[in-house]
């Protein structure tokens, strides 16, 4: 039997996307072994894009294995007198479990002869066992920073609006978050805002492609690494090696469309590291250099919404690069003209701390030391 659950919520910062879900796998893994529910071909896969974090979990048996344990009770001499009839020692033990003393037996152990009772366990159906736990494990995802919302004690990385968990064709009814579960998810936000239904958890992928949700990460990664690749080598380059913004813009879009712009060649002169930062850190835009590790005045933008006419796209990623090097640029020719020597005598005017007086002071006691 296969299973599902879907968390859908307001966007989540990329840098917890990955985190949050492979923990809420390692948590649903443990789960269903704990609860002797993981068949031979056992397996799992996650999901995760900024709107949800999906786990599908595949070989899963449809409900706990039934075995007989024996549960021990009070000594023998303690629960039956010398004329043999129960003590109240006896009756309680069988009490407490929910049998007639006659269901009772002496069984020879460690302790010597003792009572005891051999109970079945096992045998609930999986979405009962797991929509008892799920509420719990999820409550306990760890992030750096969550978020309380309503006027209730909900807490979460964003708050939710969604959950989608199925066992089977069956719905595994829980709440979490002010939320009941059910069988419903949501397309892209901007594309396919509306709700759809979802019959069974092997549909799940192939249901989110069709409302412009390319659920599975890896393949959004791949998608964005191909096409970087692509755009660059149009303009007769190729993209700034950068893994880290790679993961980053990987999980701040549902649907990635990767278009390419341009900025004006006299940007050029400024060091590579102002240009660089300009794109990366402010815009996440990845440059493009040519064969000899020079900047060129291009980079690719990663879009999260398809457009059958990307230049109005295109006009405003380069349009809010040119602003940042407009600005980039009048600072770095600023500090051009006034010489380090000068900046330095600047210092006697900012206080470092009351007792150890300014920061040309500090400066100088440095220079001292270093020299």
């Amino acid at each position: 039997m296969d299973f599902l659950v879907e968390i859908g919520c307001e966007e989540i910062p990329a840098r917890f996307v990955k985190p949050l879900v492979e923990q809420l796998e390692r948590g649903l893994c443990q789960l269903v072994e704990q609860q002797s529910l993981a068949g031979e071909e056992f397996r799992t896969e996650n999901y995760a894009t900024p709107r949800r974090l999906a786990i599908l979990i595949c070989g899963m048996l449809e409900s706990q294995p039934e075995r007989t344990e024996v549960v021990y009770g009070p000594r023998y001499e303690a629960a039956y007198d010398a004329e043999g009839k129960p003590t109240k020692a006896c009756t309680g033990f069988a009490r407490s479990k929910g049998v007639d003393v006659d269901a009772l037996e002496v069984f020879d152990t460690d302790r010597g002869k003792v009572v005891g009772v051999r109970m079945k366990t096992g045998g609930e159906p999986a979405g009962k066992v797991l929509a008892q736990h799920l509420p719990a494990l999820v409550t306990g995802l760890k992030v750096q920073k969550s978020m309380r919302w309503g006027d209730g004690s909900y807490q979460f990385v964003r708050p939710v609006h969604w959950i989608c968990a199925l066992a089977g064709s069956d719905v595994v009814e829980f709440e979490f978050a002010g939320i009941r579960s059910g069988r419903k998810s949501r397309g892209h936000r901007f594309s396919f805002p509306a709700h759809f239904e979802i019959e069974v958890p092997a549909d799940y992928v192939s249901l989110c492609e069709r409302h412009g949700v390319m659920a599975e990460r890896n393949r959004r990664r791949q998608v964005i690494s191909d096409r970087l690749f692509e755009l660059a080598e149009s303009v007769g380059g190729r993209p700034l090696r950068d893994e880290q913004l790679l993961e980053e813009v990987t999980d701040l879009v549902e649907w990635p469309v990767a278009i390419l712009g341009r900025f004006e060649q006299r940007f050029l002169r400024l060091p590579r590291e102002v240009l660089v930062a300009a794109m990366r850190n402010h815009q996440r835009y990845f440059a493009i250099e040519d064969a000899n590790g020079k900047l060129v005045n291009a980079f690719v933008a990663i879009a999260n919404t398809p457009v059958e006419d990307e230049q109005p796209v295109r006009h405003g990623f380069e349009r809010v690069l040119t602003a940042r090097l407009n600005d980039a640029e009048f600072f770095f020719d600023q500090d051009r003209k006034t010489p380090p020597r000068q900046l330095v005598d600047k210092l006697d005017g900012m206080l470092f701390q009351a007792e150890l007086g300014s920061y040309l002071e500090k400066a100088q006691r440095i220079e001292k030391l270093a020299v």
